[in-house]
């Protein structure tokens, strides 16, 4: 058990006697068990404080409410108040603060929490108005509110402080030092001015800090987290109104992680975070609600994220060799804007970073939505390492749903049981998701409708060099092209048609020139590893060359290796010039990926259709359906 030791105090800092004090195990909650002294005997739970003003009582470890009440006096909570962390509480009404929102109370606060290291410094009822920083570099000092609607403190002129600042004191900001266990709750922050920089909450190599029940308005830097460990920010509000004019400073945001610069060249990455019941909204005068530009474990859940410019949340290294890891999202509602000529351009960006050998790595976002967007809900163009999207919902975007685009080496994305809709509506030859450049991609189990408006867009499109992966179990509905591959897919495509344009050639090419008509056409669906491939090719200009050998035409998918040929189907052909051909079979080759071709007449054997038997120039068509097993 530890000792608790308070003060009741009115709002003019004056001490109050016969006060009645009850700890509760939550607001609202049943009276907690405490004790008199640490010994075995609980205490009665609703005492009265000494005439000097103070109480104390013990308690067994955990976190607690206090509440303290008397006829004529406001009654107060003190929320959330840990066991471990109790401490004195210091008014910085006490100290002199006028919170009259007139008088400047800058240099008081400062004073109050100075001088009161490791207290719990208060902040009762009224607006603080202050003129620049206001600096905590003492461990376990928490600063308390009355609230969001009682207690208030304004920034009235500076354009670029913080108005709180917790960082260790001196040269132990940058030794690897930590300001441990302090926090700020129950406060509501504004800035009158209009700036370019500053933080309502700047933490710089805190560990175990804890910020709850605050609200902050119009500070471009918003939540500032800079290194440091096991922070929790939960129960926040965060806002940017027009009072911040002009086109958005780079990289200002409402809530930001950042590495920390130590001496030597050395950086401490914010590791083992959490954030939590909390809501952010801006204007356009906003880069990036949300930036992360390094971390290791942190875990976002159950908030809303509106507005913005560019992006609701962007994850972008801005040091070489740092890394964004282990980074979930989950129940997060990240909400654009969709204007005719302008608007939040992503939901989730994961850009270029441009530095060099960075890392973007097992991140994962569940349960999401990502809403109102004007370029894509999500869009990656960084190699990053592993990138889950699941049982999200994307809509309402003018252009792709989802753009991702990696490294063929290293790059792993999951899409799976998201509902994709509405988007493609505006942007033509965009649709639900594209892919692009991928080592792995798993499209599995997505329902995908209404994607266009414009009559040309589909529902997956992929592209670059995708080297394995699997799309499967995905539904469609009122989308113009399901599958459209324009990659080197060496994964399994299941369950629906993908377009595959034919190519033609010959065994040696040459100086072979043939140009396909558009009636060209191809489009197969594989079960498992048997695929059914349909095509036609009607070449609009033909000159044979210098081309020759066996003609060939390409399938989409490699033959699976046999001992003799993979398979075969009757072709509708024309210009073949060769008289004794009136029937010819396609046959797919084994262990390739092509098709080469056979005729045959009454009385004559078959043989193989070469360059000898098409013309040099004209045009030559070919059609069928071929039924085949691919590799595995």
């Amino acid at each position: 058990m530890k000792k608790y030791e308070g003060l009741v105090q009115d709002e003019e800092g004056d001490k109050v006697s016969n006060a009645t004090i009850t700890v509760k195990d939550y607001v609202g909650g049943a009276n907690s068990t405490i004790y008199g002294s640490n010994a075995i005997g609980s205490n009665v739970n609703g005492f009265r404080n000494e005439s000097d003003g103070t109480f104390s009582f013990y308690a067994k470890d955990g976190y607690y409410n206090i509440e303290i009440s008397k006829p004529g006096l406001t009654t107060k909570t003190i929320p959330n108040v840990h066991i471990e962390q109790m401490a004195e509480i210091v008014s910085v009404k006490g100290g002199g603060a006028a919170a009259d929102d007139s008088t400047d109370d800058t240099a008081i606060i400062q004073a109050v929490i100075t001088a009161n290291p490791g207290k719990r410094i208060y902040f009762g009822e009224g607006t603080y108005r202050t003129t620049g920083v206001i600096n905590v570099t003492s461990a376990n000092t928490i600063l308390v509110g009355a609230g969001t609607g009682a207690t208030q403190l304004s920034m009235v002129t500076s354009t670029t402080a913080d108005q709180f600042k917790f960082s260790p004191a001196g040269a132990a900001a940058t030794d690897g030092t930590k300001l441990a266990q302090c926090g700020i709750q129950g406060m509501y922050l504004y800035r009158y001015t209009d700036g370019t920089a500053g933080a309502a909450v700047h933490c710089l190599q805190c560990t175990e800090f804890k910020l709850d029940d605050v609200k902050y308005l119009d500070y471009p830097e918003g939540i500032k987290v800079v290194g440091g460990t096991l922070g929790n920010y939960q129960n926040f509000q965060g806002y940017a109104t027009d009072n911040l004019t002009g086109a958005p400073v780079a990289n200002s945001s409402l809530l930001s992680f950042t590495e920390a610069a130590l001496d030597g060249g050395v950086y401490q990455v914010p590791y083992t975070m959490t954030v939590s019941n909390f809501k952010i909204a801006g204007t356009r005068h906003i880069d990036a609600q949300i930036i992360v530009r390094a971390q290791d474990g942190l875990a976002i859940t159950n908030g809303y994220v509106g507005n913005g410019y560019n992006a609701n949340i962007r994850l972008k290294c801005q040091t070489a060799n740092m890394y964004i890891g282990a980074l979930t999202v989950s129940g997060v509602y990240f909400d654009g804007v969709v204007a005719t000529t302008s608007g939040t351009v992503y939901g989730l960006e994961i850009p270029s970073d441009g530095v060099g050998s960075a890392v973007v790595a097992y991140v994962g976002f569940d349960n999401c939505d990502f809403a109102n967007y004007q370029t894509a809900g999500i869009f990656a163009s960084e190699g990053f390492l592993l990138l889950g999207i699941n049982n999200c919902r994307i809509y309402n975007v003018r252009g792709w749903g989802a753009n991702i685009a990696g490294s063929n080496t290293v790059s792993h994305f999951s899409f799976t049981n998201n509902q994709v809709y509405n988007c493609a509506n505006v942007t033509a030859s965009t649709g639900g998701i594209t892919v692009s450049t991928l080592a792995d991609c798993t499209i599995t189990n997505n329902q995908f409708s209404n994607l266009s408006t414009t009559g040309s867009d589909t529902a997956i499109s992929l592209n670059g060099t995708n080297v394995n992966g699997e799309i499967s179990g995905n539904t469609f509905y009122n989308c113009t092209s399901k599958v459209t591959n324009g990659a080197t897919w060496t994964g399994k495509i299941c369950g629906v048609p993908v377009s595959y344009t034919p190519v033609l050639d010959y065994a040696t090419v040459g100086t072979l020139a043939v140009t396909p008509a558009a009636s060209t056409f191809g489009e197969y669906v594989r079960h498992e590893n048997t695929v059914t491939y349909d095509f036609i090719y009607n070449s609009s200009a033909f000159t044979l060359g210098t081309a020759t050998g066996n003609l060939q035409l390409s399938l989409p998918l490699s033959v699976k290796t046999l001992s003799n040929y993979g398979a075969h189907c009757t072709v509708m052909f024309g210009g073949i010039t060769n008289a004794n051909f009136t029937s010819i079979v396609a046959r797919a080759l084994s262990n390739t990926a092509v098709m080469t071709f056979v005729g045959s007449s009454s009385g004559n054997a078959p043989a193989a259709v070469q360059h000898s038997d098409t013309p040099t120039g004209g045009s030559l068509v070919l059609r069928g359906t071929i039924t085949y097993e691919c590799a595995p």
